[in-house]
């Protein structure tokens, strides 16, 4: 775990964050609670996040780690009825947890798309529909989506399927910001780019090199530079920023 986080302070707060067992969700929750925050590890693998609650806890952090379908909304409900019951309030809310597709639209398959779709979109309103319930009554909150470059240039080594998703993630964020404008909640994405987690394995030699090539900073990225991202957008500083996308992509971006 790295060292207490000097520049946000989370002490008190408590933070959901979805898929975070591994990657980038994994960084997040360790950096919350590194900044003090008291963080609920959720994913559909229970034994990663008791993995990383337990790295959590080694730290002397306080958290809980739940097994969570965000595609279910009865298993979305239990998520936020055990994080009331245990911590009685919800800060923040990071919708990570998604899947990938690799291959063109022909290997492509009804079931596989369906399923995507209810996984890295239907599980980010389901979600945030169920927090926002206690965010509104609290009068305060942050959710911050994990979207991706895909949704803005039609996908990066993935299939159409995935690239579509983000796509509706980038829609969604700015949408839930426009809704919860003024009621004290504010709504924004990160969207990565090339970054160093078991979803970005599958690439291969071939794939990463060819990644690399087009990014200008000619490398991938950290999970921890996305969590820092994220963590900022939570934070009462970022209190003035709401619907936007902070791009995390070594300066892709900048040459599409």
């Amino acid at each position: 775990m790295p060292k207490k986080n000097i520049h946000f302070n989370y002490q008190d707060k408590v933070a959901i964050v979805t898929g975070a067992g591994q990657g980038i969700g994994r960084a997040v929750a360790i950096a919350f609670a590194a900044a003090g925050a008291r963080v609920v590890v959720t994913d559909i693998n229970l034994e990663n996040a008791d993995s990383v609650l337990k790295e959590i806890i080694s730290e002397k952090a306080d958290g809980l780690a739940l097994q969570v379908d965000v595609s279910d909304s009865k298993s979305i409900e239990n998520m936020v009825s055990m994080t009331v019951k245990t911590f009685n309030r919800i800060d923040i809310l990071v919708n990570n947890a998604g899947i990938a597709h690799r291959g063109d639209i022909f290997t492509l398959t009804e079931e596989g798309w369906d399923r995507l779709m209810a996984v890295n979109v239907k599980g980010v309103w389901l979600c945030s529909r169920e927090v926002l319930k206690v965010m509104i009554k609290n009068g305060s909150g942050r959710i911050i989506n994990i979207g991706s470059i895909s949704g803005w240039l039609g996908g990066h080594e993935v299939g159409a399927d995935y690239a579509v998703s983000k796509a509706g993630v980038a829609v969604l964020t700015k949408r839930l910001a426009n809704e919860m404008a003024g009621r004290g909640t504010t709504v924004n994405s990160v969207a990565p780019h090339a970054i160093e987690t078991p979803m970005t394995e599958g690439h291969g030699k071939d794939g990463r090199e060819r990644i690399v090539s087009k990014i200008p900073v000619k490398r991938f990225g950290r999970p921890e530079e996305v969590a820092a991202s994220v963590l900022f957008l939570a934070s009462e500083e970022a209190g003035y920023i709401t619907g936007q996308t902070l791009h995390v992509n070594g300066g892709t971006l900048m040459v599409y």
